[in-house]
């Protein structure tokens, strides 16, 4: 237990820091997407400064009550920006006798005063970015009519605790919830068939319902939601991306619908409670380091179809007492059992004919390697002073 504690806080260093050198990337993807210019208080002071106008929008920019916004070619308005200091917002449905139909890309970029807003009816679409950072918001109305929701729209709304998302939203972008640690709770509609990568990452979720229509948990989607207790996943799932659910530290139970054929790296990394997996028996290959750290895991059953179980996919379980390895698995990976303090039987079937270093290092003393006769893994095992039995007597 103390080995995988660590191990995984280890791997949460790296994770953290590969996000935090990530950063800048992101902040100047959207600094040169927007053209935006930001104050030492961390407000967009100006944006679309030379930004070149489409079929759908003007170039000027106006200002009216604390909003800039541009009027469209369809003749409603875009939000494009705000330099009040109001907590409490209601945006007008109208400004100057001309309807208020879209908020803008980083409209609302790092305000940071506001703690609720209310969006006019009319708008459909919210853009990417437009509330990011806005670390009081907990409260948004959003309108039924809107459609689509950018990237990143709400996220580091980190006291962001609840939101009902329109009727007509059909996919939740990349990181448009990213880091909104208090979201505990929210419904997604029947409509949505789309969830971007790192959509709820860093979120305060307890429990989430996908809908039917979602064929792909791409990576990163609910990393790191570590209030997340259960979760139950759609028939319709065919793949799962890499950390789709590593750090999700009270996660205890999951079943993988039978589309899905293999586990990619990561994927349950340091899911310290994680006790039972269902996995289908589709399933061909696990990726590395798949259930590192997963120290509550004491059993799981492999379908027969796995050939392939990469680095590190069990190392720290330590409280797996016994596995039985599929007959089309030819090599045991660098590190794979590593760490597993409870292992006491491993069946290792005759097609094994590579093991890696450190496969079975710091296991349990009372640890048994079952192999067959003359076999390459029984070689292994009186090589490496590993106690071993006959394959046919495996418990």
């Amino acid at each position: 237990m103390q080995w995988s504690k660590l191990a995984c806080f280890g791997m949460a260093a790296v994770i953290s820091c590969s996000s935090f050198l990530q950063t800048p990337a992101h902040a100047q993807e959207l600094v040169q997407e927007e053209n935006i210019l930001v104050g030492s208080s961390g407000k967009a002071l100006e944006k679309f400064a030379g930004r070149e106008s489409t079929e759908e929008e003007t170039k000027e920019l106006f200002l009216a009550n604390g909003y800039r916004y541009r009027e469209l070619k369809n003749g409603t308005l875009e939000i494009t920006g705000y330099t009040g200091r109001a907590t409490e917002l209601v945006i007008p449905n109208e400004i100057n006798g001309k309807r208020v139909s879209r908020v803008g890309e980083s409209a609302f970029l790092y305000c940071s005063d506001l703690s609720s807003i209310k969006l006019p009816v009319g708008v459909t679409s919210i853009g990417y970015g437009s509330f990011r950072g806005c670390s009081r918001l907990k409260q948004i109305d959003l309108p039924e009519r809107v459609a689509s929701i950018g990237k990143s729209a709400f996220w580091g709304c980190t006291s962001l605790e609840t939101i009902k998302l329109p009727k007509e939203i059909t996919s939740i972008r990349r990181d448009t919830f990213k880091n909104c640690f208090r979201l505990r709770k929210i419904e997604l509609p029947e409509g949505i068939t789309n969830i971007g990568e790192s959509a709820f990452e860093g979120c305060g979720l307890e429990s989430i319902t996908l809908p039917e229509g979602v064929a792909s948990i791409k990576r990163d989607t609910f990393r790191d939601c570590s209030n997340l207790k259960s979760m139950e996943l759609p028939k319709g799932i065919k793949s799962i991306g890499n950390r789709a659910f590593s750090g999700c530290t009270s996660l205890k139970r999951i079943k993988l619908p039978e589309g899905v054929t293999s586990i990619k790296r990561d994927t349950f990394l340091c899911c310290s409670n994680l006790e039972r997996i269902d996995l289908p028996e589709g399933i061909r290959s696990i990726g590395e380091s798949v259930f590192m750290g997963c120290s509550s895991l004491k059993s799981i059953d492999l379908p027969e179809g796995i050939t392939s179980i990469g680095a590190n996919a069990f190392l720290g379980c330590s409280s797996l007492k016994s596995i039985d390895l599929p007959e089309g698995v030819s090599s045991i990976e660098y590190a794979t059992f590593q760490g597993c303090s409870s292992l006491k039987s491993v069946k290792l079937p005759e097609g094994v004919t590579s093991i890696g270093e450190d496969a079975f290092l710091e296991c349990s003393r009372n640890l048994t390697l079952y192999a067959v006769p003359d076999s390459h893994a029984e070689s292994y095992a009186k090589e490496n002073g590993l106690p071993y039995s006959d394959f046919a007597v495996y418990p």
